[in-house]
């Protein structure tokens, strides 16, 4: 810590920089100007102060203006639109194609919501670029490139690679977050011309928890310029609340992470947010010496390959389940033999401590049940593990891990020394296993040096950026190893193979059971990965087949993969065997629903699917939406869909029925959403599928086979 500064004054810094309204920051940047109008007047509220240069005329005129005098009918049709679309409150949507009256420049307009407004953002198209067949052939091979890594290394390695040759900049590299959110950049492609940061760590302040919330609600961030001037946001009226454009990508920069990226050297950066299974895992940055400004059809590119690349790395990251697996099987062949000579506990450990510590890197255990206490190993004395035990918090829901105990219940600093980490996992009746890690040493690779290091002004203590990032060795003592995930769920499986030898009754059931998961979690992993990315695949091929325009193509496309991923989220988790077939209908109709006015009905037999087909299945049913939004009944307001579900002996018939829509004729080509249906079904489901178009709407007849419901 820097002595200079007062402890009082470094935590002032510290919960200035978290306080720090990044979200609100009433500027954009210059590649770019916005709009934002009331969702109950329709008049714009808010707008960016060179919207007059671009609008040609004042802005006080532009203040206050109803929307869609302002910007004509077709923007105003988009922005209807985009009222039933998907998660617009978390999500950027591109509205269409903007021109002046007088046949000036044309913009690209994307909009979302934000509170109770609307807001526009406008990017010149000839500076946004224009999706090109180069374009689409470069995103067709980087998810080429993502479907044939087989582990994680060679992902990183290949999307630095990929993606520095494709945007250009000087530095691209994958960072990610550890338990203390500090950082460590685990993958790097630069050029000569830049330093380089591989195996280095940033310390967790470098990002505050405000921006790191804001990378898990938004794909992509652009700085074009550090050093551009700011473009002032004006309300209508001064009692307006300053206006949240956190997914905006014009959003104006920190005061202090510009200095931040000055003192790196870096004029214009970028970032894409690595979200896995809703959390953030880590981002993806670009650095870059000199101002830039991605263009948006590059951007759009990179949204897309962003969830494929989450996918893959949530598909990759599975499979440690597969070797933990293993693990826990030589575990049970272990206990199973021990088990049978009916012993206590004492006499389990006894026998298997030794490969207990090996599996955990542990230096001891203790069990606390309603039979006893019992220990192994080197644990702290029976005074301090008591008061230990009544440290831990109250809510025993789930697991507690730390790798410094001296530091996060400093009352026992000093006191269980060698011990530095402890993991504790409950289970019913008090029941508890506490997991003990010894102290080691470890040396970091700092980018710069990590001290806090303060600056005052306008008398405030406010954090200032390191001057350097040059590697600083530190080493860290009174630490454990860190827990990693694979730990955590290992010491979760561990305390069924402990208590069963506490109750003879369960040993051969609980055998069996853990004999029976481990098969379908292996059997899901393997089938997932074989088949979720080739899908993949074959919805951008046919998705570029289909649309009829570039814009279109690539809206498609990540609405699709999008669709996917959040298939897979519902599907997903070892413990989750079936997902119920109506949760993933309700789940792709809630953009259409309005209030209390249902305009997906589902009735019928409620049947559940096997979690690994649940995304084929949801990408299916998302096709038959998205035509229904475009051509059918969730066209207009009046029309409706009504799904009914049906037993027929041990299969299940889904069957669709659009009405109230406009007229339906039958087309002189098919979609991609029938293609998908009628190939999906049969060949991935093995059902029967089929399609036909009446004057009153769409009707389409799905069976799905008994072999892939579950009760």
């Amino acid at each position: 810590m820097n002595t200079d500064f007062s402890e009082e004054q470094i935590r002032d810094a510290l919960q200035r920089c978290a306080d720090e309204p990044v979200h609100i920051p009433g500027i954009v940047q210059h590649f770019g100007w916005m709009l934002a109008y009331s969702l109950s007047s329709q008049t714009v509220s808010y707008a960016s102060d060179n919207a007059a240069a671009a609008l040609d005329r004042p802005l006080d005129t532009i203040l206050g203006q109803h929307v869609r005098d302002l910007l004509g009918r077709e923007i105003w049709h988009g922005l209807q639109n985009l009222l039933a679309m998907q998660a617009i409150d978390t999500q950027r949507h591109l509205v269409g194609s903007w021109r002046g009256s007088d046949g000036g420049a044309s913009y690209l307009a994307s909009a979302w919501q934000s509170g109770d407004f609307i807001v526009i953002e406008f990017e010149e198209e000839s500076a946004a670029g224009l999706l090109s067949a180069q374009d689409l052939q470069t995103q067709s091979g980087l998810i080429t490139q993502v479907h044939s890594a087989r582990d994680l290394q060679t992902l990183f390695d290949l999307t630095t690679r990929q993606l520095r040759h494709l945007t250009g900049f000087d530095r691209v590299m994958i960072y990610r977050f550890d338990q203390d959110w500090n950082g460590e950049v685990i993958a790097e492609k630069h050029s000569r011309a830049v330093e380089q940061f591989l195996g280095l760590n940033f310390p967790s302040f470098d990002i505050p928890a405000q921006a790191r919330a804001i990378m898990a609600r938004i794909p992509l961030r652009l700085i074009a310029d550090i050093d551009q001037t700011p473009i002032p946001i004006s309300a209508a009226n001064g009692e307006l609340p300053p206006l949240d454009i956190s997914l905006g990508e014009l959003r104006g920069t920190s005061p202090v992470h510009v200095q931040y990226l000055r003192n790196m050297g870096v004029k214009a950066t970028m970032t894409l947010s690595i979200v896995v299974g809703g959390a953030l895992w880590g981002i993806i940055s670009f650095h870059h010496r000199r101002p830039k400004v991605t263009p948006a059809s590059l951007r759009l590119i990179l949204k897309s390959f962003l969830d494929v690349f989450c996918l893959k790395l949530g598909l990759l990251a599975e499979q440690t389940f597969k070797t933990l697996s293993e693990t826990v099987d030589t575990l049970q062949q272990d206990m199973q033999s021990v088990i049978e000579t009916e012993p206590d506990l004492n006499d389990l450990l006894e026998a298997l401590g030794s490969r207990l510590e090996d599996v955990f890197q542990a230096c001891g255990f203790f069990i606390k049940s309603d039979t006893g206490r019992y220990a192994y190993g080197t644990v702290p004395d029976q005074p301090i593990l008591d008061q230990l035990v009544a440290s831990l918090p109250e809510d025993k829901s789930s697991p507690f891990f730390t790798d410094t105990i001296n530091e996060t219940f400093p009352d026992f600093a000093g006191h269980v020394d060698p011990i530095a980490g402890m993991s504790a996992v409950f289970h019913k009746n008090d029941w508890m296993l506490m997991i003990f890690r010894p102290s080691t040493s470890q040396a970091v690779s700092w980018a710069g040096d990590p001290e806090k290091t303060i600056e005052f002004v306008d008398g405030n203590a406010r954090l200032q950026p390191r001057g350097s990032f040059s590697t600083f060795l530190a080493e860290h003592v009174g630490r454990s190893k860190p827990w990693t995930g694979e730990d955590r769920i290992l010491a979760q499986k561990l305390w069924p193979l402990l208590s069963a030898a506490l109750n003879s009754d369960q040993k051969r059931r609980y055998m069996d059971d853990l004999n029976r998961q481990q098969k379908l979690m292996i059997d899901e992993l393997n089938h997932r990965v074989r088949n979720i990315l080739a899908l993949v695949q074959a919805v951008s091929t046919e998705a570029k087949k289909s649309q009829s325009s570039l814009e279109s193509y690539s809206m498609a496309i990540e609405a699709r993969i999008r669709a996917l991923a959040d298939a897979h989220s519902i599907g997903s988790g070892t413990s989750k065997k079936s997902v119920d077939i109506a949760e993933i209908i309700l789940q792709e109709a809630r953009p259409y629903e309005n209030g209390s006015n249902t305009r997906v009905r589902i009735s019928g037999a409620r049947k559940s699917i096997a979690s690994e087909l649940a995304p084929i299945l949801a990408l299916t049913i998302h096709e038959l939406m998205t035509n229904a939004a475009k051509y059918g009944a969730l066209k207009n307001t009046d029309g409706v869909v009504e799904v009914t579900m049906q037993s027929a002996g041990e299969d299940l018939e889904i069957l669709w029925r659009e009405m109230g829509g406009p007229r339906v004729m039958t087309p002189n080509r098919l979609g991609f959403g029938t293609t998908l249906v009628k190939r999906a079904v049969p060949y991935e489901l093995g059902g029967k599928s089929s399609h036909s178009f009446h004057e009153h709407g769409v009707e389409a007849k799905i069976m799905l086979p008994g072999s892939i419901l579950m009760a």
